[in-house]
């Protein structure tokens, strides 16, 4: 989904004249940031949830889904 997302993006920069490039993140790159959203969204959840503060569960919760969503890609990379 990232690549096709790139691809897009990338028509749409040269339609528009702009010459900026996106590039698509490799496997290894994915899962460092899978491990850095699961980490910082696990810690906002539990900050959240010990101090009552709605707004860092939220971003807590949203990190996680985040995480999540790279850990499919990481998945859908591999097999392609």
């Amino acid at each position: 989904m990232i690549h096709q997302v790139n691809q897009f993006c990338n028509k749409i920069n040269k339609k528009l004249g702009i010459s900026l490039t996106l590039s698509s993140p490799n496997r290894k790159t994915l899962k460092a940031f899978m491990m850095v959203h699961g980490v910082i969204g696990a810690s906002l959840l539990i900050i959240g949830a010990v101090f009552r503060f709605k707004w860092c569960m939220v971003l807590g919760m949203i990190s996680m889904i985040s995480s999540i969503i790279l850990r499919k890609e990481t998945v859908d990379e591999k097999n392609s």
